[in-house]
């Protein structure tokens, strides 16, 4: 924040100190708001607010030129950024979609989508991800004065992630809401210090919340961005957010703000003034708001914006996963095709010679040194090519190739369901709407509605009955999308099945799913990134209880296969939580180790699943040697099942340990709960080497895989890609051609 700008703040803040009615105070703020009009969006939004209150003649028509317009446009960049910065959003979504309705089509011309992508990798939080994307873009695309704008409003916002959260507070008696910068931070002496003057209310809360982080960091200090003696107990779900941030790792979000009281037992209470407050958020440009569930129907009640997401929680163990579940976007609409069609023309050596609209699509004409050929876009979603045989046509299917088509869709088997309260079918359409699904027309008997998703080359749909039977069909990606969207409207209902799978017939050894024992306890384990070039094998193991088995039902664990990569990582910190330190384990066999082990045991004359069983075991024994004495171990099988009990190694056989094995063991919950565990370690390591090669690591065995493999082994040969990839992977001749 400039010194211009402290001072327009300053005299805000004294307006508000002495009761928000003194009108030569307004006018002194507001002279200093018209002088130097802010461009941080708090800020901006706490000066219109006292010039509506205030309602100083002769201020109208300078305040809506110099404040309000502004206002309006920086909220509508804070969402550019907001998406641009969300790394989870899809990049092709995001610039030719988002980006592309703020910029001529020519400054889209020619660029390369994984740099950008990449770029966002490693950030801090989404507004540094933006920068670090446009710095890559090339700012002089965007042209002067839109550069200029983003600029100043990234730099508010970067200075406002030094502070953990943002709460909701509103002036007694006034009706007049705030977004107030909260901060907590490791202190100085024993004990939980208020650096500001508060009332009681606030400090019975910061002792409730801050409290149960006492343990490991007995000295704790937390402070707000205005000193207020009113915001009283609401502050609790703030601070509490503002703790995760400072102690557990969340990552600071200043376009969220949040309200709402933590009692003892960490159930948040619903607060008043739930309308002010959200209109408040609006003002200032939060994009999120994190609030009680007992506050739901009133908020929604309200309607302040549909731009604002607001999100619910019950108790304060739920607010890491409703974070992660902020809707991104992840799939490009037909303009946002046609753009990103055009813009790559150049990259191909393609030139456009004519454009027209059909009724069902968009037919680009292109030419090059040989020839014609033409490029159509359809509204059903997929890009095709036309045109005589030949060099042109073939460039263009080329084009098609790398940037509409992706992976090959996995197909999968129809999923049957039941839904049938009202307020899950709603849940399950909002959701499907907010994740990019279009509604298509219910044309057959007793449809109560049906939608579709598209994921590249994959689709689903989705019918629901009015009986509340539903139908679920598709290929992955999208598939399983819809699926995990399922299950979250299924949340709490008895026998939640994941999607049928087509049967197999188990290896040489299998056990039976009807030959387990009746009690537990017992261990279940699982893998993650046997199929991936890049990346660590990753095996983890649960022990688990008939109790901890219901817990992780009820919370909705299924087959981490059968989940998004972002919700399998909204799920693996509850999972963590349900089953209990010391009764769990990952272990990760990171590339160098995996490439060594592998060598070692190919030697011996062993293969990949006696790699596989070293990890699964090894995970097993940890477990016992915690203590943990459980009955059995379920392990989902990849091979000969004796594999495992070869490997089990000596204190576990002398455990009387008996081992089970069978195709498609996530349906056992602690099987489950172990597969989320390792996916999330895997995509974790992936992340994190991505950003530290600023190289995107792609998953699986694609093209994009071989690419990214050929710019490793460009500049450090086998001997960097045995740090990163799986080398007995036949990527490796391709990539090095031996």
């Amino acid at each position: 924040m400039s010194i211009a700008e402290q001072h327009v703040d300053d005299a805000i803040r004294k307006y508000w100190d002495e009761g928000g009615e003194d009108l030569e105070k307004a006018r002194d703020a507001l002279n200093l708001a018209l002088a130097n009009p802010p461009t941080t969006p708090k800020v901006l939004a706490r000066a219109l607010q006292v010039a509506r209150r205030a309602q100083a003649p002769g201020y109208t028509k300078p305040i809506e030129e110099k404040l309000a317009g502004p206002m309006e446009r920086t909220r509508l960049l804070l969402g550019l950024i907001d998406v641009l910065g969300d790394s989870a959003a899809d990049i092709d979504a995001a610039v030719f979609d988002c980006l592309a309705e703020w910029v001529p089509a020519e400054t889209l011309e020619g660029i390369e989508l994984p740099p950008l992508a990449q770029a966002r990798l490693g950030a801090i939080a989404r507004p540094q991800a933006a920068r670090k994307l446009l710095d890559a873009l090339g700012w002089e695309r965007l042209g002067e004065p839109l550069s200029r704008e983003l600029k100043a409003i990234l730099d508010a916002l970067e200075e406002s992630t030094r502070n953990s959260a943002n709460i909701l507070v509103v002036a007694p008696g006034q009706g007049a809401g705030f977004a107030i910068a909260v901060n907590v931070l490791q202190g100085e002496k024993q004990g939980i210090t208020a650096l500001d003057v508060t009332d009681m209310a606030m400090q019975k809360q910061a002792r409730t919340v801050l409290s149960r982080f006492e343990a490991e960091r007995p000295a704790i200090k937390w402070s707000l961005e205005w000193p207020l003696r009113y915001a009283g107990e609401s502050i609790g779900l703030g601070l509490q957010v503002a703790a995760l941030v400072s102690f557990d790792g969340l990552r600071p979000d200043p376009l969220l703000a949040a309200t709402g009281t933590v009692a003892e037992d960490g159930t948040v209470k619903p607060v008043d003034e739930i309308e002010a407050k959200l209109i408040a958020a609006r003002d200032a440009g939060f994009r999120r708001v994190l609030l009680p569930r007992g506050n739901e129907p009133e908020a929604h009640a309200a309607g302040v914006g549909e731009d604002l997401h607001l999100l619910f929680v019950e108790r304060v163990e739920e607010i890491v996963a409703r974070l992660s579940e902020v809707p991104v976007k992840n799939e490009l609409s037909f303009d946002g095709r046609v753009r990103q069609a055009r813009a790559a023309l150049p990259r191909f050596g393609l030139s456009l010679a004519t454009e027209k609209t059909t009724q069902n699509s968009r037919q680009l004409a292109v030419t090059d040194a040989s020839g014609r050929a033409i490029l159509d876009v359809w509204s059903t979603g997929k890009v095709t090519a036309s045109g005589p045989a030949g060099a042109t046509k073939d460039r263009v299917q080329e084009l098609i190739d790398e940037m509409f088509v992706g992976e090959p869709a996995d197909e999968r088997e129809p999923h049957s369901f039941m839904l049938q309260e009202g307020w899950r079918q709603d849940r399950l359409r909002d959701d499907l709407e907010r994740e990019g699904a279009q509604r298509r027309d219910a044309n057959g008997t007793g449809e109560l509605w049906r939608f579709a998703m598209r994921r590249k080359s994959s689709q689903a749909q989705l019918t629901l009955w009015s009986s509340g039977k539903g139908r679920l069909t598709g290929s992955a990606p999208a598939y399983d999308e819809v699926l995990a969207l399922v299950g979250g409207a299924q949340e709490g209902l008895a026998n939640v099945q994941a999607a049928p799978k087509p049967k197999t017939r188990g290896p040489k050894g299998s056990s039976s799913p009807a030959e387990l024992p009746k009690r537990g306890p017992w261990i279940g384990t699982d893998e993650s990134g046997k199929g991936d070039y890049f990346g660590p094998l990753v095996s983890a193991a649960v022990f688990a209880d008939d109790g901890v088995a219901e817990q992780l039902r009820s919370i909705g664990v299924q087959d981490s296969k059968q989940l998004t990569d972002k919700r399998v990582r909204a799920m693996a910190p509850q999972v963590r939580e349900v089953v209990g330190k010391g009764r769990y384990k990952v272990t990760p066999l990171n590339p160098p180790r995996y490439n060594q082990l592998y060598r070692e045991f190919k030697t011996e004359g062993k293969n990949l699943n006696s790699l596989l069983a070293w990890g699964h075991t090894r995970s097993i024994e940890d477990l016992l040697g915690n203590g943990l004495r459980p009955r059995y171990a379920i392990v989902d099988q990849f091979a000969d099942a004796r594999y495992i009990t070869q490997r089990l190694m000596t204190e576990a056989r002398q455990s009387g340990l008996e081992v089970f094995q069978f195709p498609k063991a996530e349906a056992d919950f602690a099987v489950a709960a172990a597969s989320i565990l390792a996916r999330e370690a895997f995509l974790d390591w992936l992340t994190r080497t991505s950003a530290k090669l600023r190289i995107t690591l792609p998953k699986g065995a694609s093209q994009q895989v071989e690419e990214a493999a050929k710019q490793i082994a460009a500049t450090g040969g086998r001997e960097a890609l045995s740090q990163v990839a799986k080398l007995h992977f036949k990527t490796t001749e391709k990539v090095l051609g031996a």
